[in-house]
């Protein structure tokens, strides 16, 4: 004889979509590219601050608190090659540090010259350039 389950049809068992399958994988992926996008540094300007909290390496958000307060007390500071390279020009609304021959200069004012990869000046920004510079 042959059985079957009162109520239930062969055709559809186990082809139900559930709704939360495809939204948590377009979470996933958007929470990934978040994330890549805060490792590189290249979060988009306007980014909300939490997601800076989550993305955003601790060094680079300790650097920039530490360049804010030093700017706020009128200190001159002093930026080792790690903390010169968060000010690069390449993150839309961080200052743009330039350095020639020890002294550290910012140029966030001539922004058009140093801020993205394809700009005249960006290889001297968040960088000590004293070699180009010295004849």
């Amino acid at each position: 004889g042959q059985s079957s389950a009162k109520g239930h049809s062969e055709k559809g068992s186990g082809s139900r979509v559930r709704l939360w399958e495809p939204v948590g994988v377009v979470v996933g992926i958007l929470a990934i590219a978040i994330g890549v996008l805060g490792w590189m540094g290249k979060l988009p300007a306007g980014t909300p601050w939490w997601l800076e909290q989550w993305f955003v390496p601790a060094e680079v958000r300790q650097t920039m608190a530490w360049y804010k307060a030093g700017v706020a007390r009128g200190e001159q500071l002093v930026f080792s090659k790690d903390r010169l390279r968060v000010f690069n020009g390449r993150v839309e609304g961080r200052p743009i540090v330039l350095c020639v021959v020890g002294e550290c200069f910012d140029v966030t004012a001539g922004r058009k010259f140093y801020f993205g990869e394809e700009e005249p000046y960006n290889c001297f920004a968040g960088r000590d350039g004293s070699a180009a510079f010295v004849s």
